[in-house]
């Protein structure tokens, strides 16, 4: 199981009803996906201490699977219309077990 970590910052103040929306849209295309085996996201409990505001995290069964879901449409369409101007800040890490 590889894990896709994906933590950001937004260009929405705190309240603002547009971060619902991001993570709403974000939930409802990226389980779209097949190779998408798990989804969730989060409020940073100490942004201030990490340096991040949110963060998702993907379950997927494989790298490989990690590339087909980048080249799904249904990222596609999640980058362009939610998160190109919504995110200010990203790092991303892809865990995976350690045997």
């Amino acid at each position: 199981m590889l894990k896709h970590i994906v933590a950001v910052n937004l260009n929405y103040e705190e309240g603002d009803p547009k971060i619902a929306g991001f993570f709403t849209a974000a939930k409802e295309l990226l389980t779209q996906i097949p190779e998408v085996k798990g989804y969730s996201h989060y409020r940073a409990q100490n942004p201030e201490q990490c340096g991040w505001e949110y963060g998702f995290i993907l379950e997927l069964d494989s790298p490989e699977d990690l590339g087909e879901f980048h080249k799904n449409p249904l990222h596609k369409e999640f980058a362009e219309e939610h998160w190109s101007g919504a995110v200010k800040d990203v790092i991303d890490i892809n865990f995976v077990p350690m045997n």
